[in-house]
């Protein structure tokens, strides 16, 4: 019996696109290691972290993990007007009132006492950057920044 070589080929492109690419859920990333992954070339010293989030994933290409990726990530913090300052030069004020995405409880800054800033769509998905108006303390400003 002869077996058809457009069979064989069939069969093997099938095992390799069955076996192609996934993804698993990474472990938690610690907010100091979050922060340095996202911030790293920010030179102003890192702000007080109070919260952080991260929806990490570990790509797996035909049985091979690749280096963890981060997707949607949020922070709460306080942070120095240097900080605030330096970072801030990448945003823009939004161009229309967009529907906010899905995230923690705790990333909800009142509207009223915090100057809302987005970072538009580049090669990554939108960021969005709050920042306290009035803070008690000038150089202890509490910030939300996320991207989704």
């Amino acid at each position: 019996m002869r077996i058809s070589w457009f069979f064989v080929i069939a069969c093997l492109m099938g095992a390799v696109l069955g076996s192609g690419c996934t993804t698993r859920p990474a472990p938690p990333i610690a907010g100091s290691e979050l922060y340095t992954a996202i911030f790293r070339e920010v030179k102003a010293q890192q702000p007080e972290i109070v919260n952080s989030y991260a929806e990490a994933y570990i790509p797996v290409s035909f049985g091979m993990e690749r280096p963890t990726r981060i997707g949607e990530w949020a922070f709460e913090m306080i942070a120095s007007r240097a900080w605030v300052d330096e970072v801030k030069a990448n945003f823009i004020p939004p161009r229309f009132d967009q529907p906010r995405p899905k995230l923690p409880a705790w990333v909800a800054p009142d509207p009223d006492k915090f100057e809302i800033l987005e970072m538009p769509f580049s090669s990554f998905a939108s960021a969005h950057f709050y920042i306290e108006k009035s803070p008690a303390t000038p150089d202890r400003v509490q910030i939300f920044i996320h991207r989704h």
